[in-house]
């Protein structure tokens, strides 16, 4: 076997791993993007149906934050 045909016969391989490597990963991808548009329409049709969307303006205002505290085996002291 001559070098030439050993080096077509590599580069066949590693040619033939590519393809099977990016076969797997598309139908993984395939199966992801399945699942989430999946998911978004049982959402649509079941939970946006019984309860209205959250929006972050909806929510009420955070109390000012007060002092910190730390406990201890010692009782409380003030930071």
């Amino acid at each position: 076997m001559s070098a030439g045909q050993l080096l077509s016969e590599v580069t066949g391989e590693l040619a033939l791993f590519a393809a099977a490597g990016g076969l797997l990963f598309a139908l993984d991808d395939l199966l992801v993007d399945l699942i989430y548009f999946t998911r978004a329409g049982w959402r649509g049709l079941t939970v946006y149906s019984r309860y209205p969307r959250a929006f972050a303006d909806a929510l009420a205002r955070p109390t000012p934050p007060g002092g910190s505290r730390c406990w201890s085996r010692h009782g409380t002291r003030r930071r």
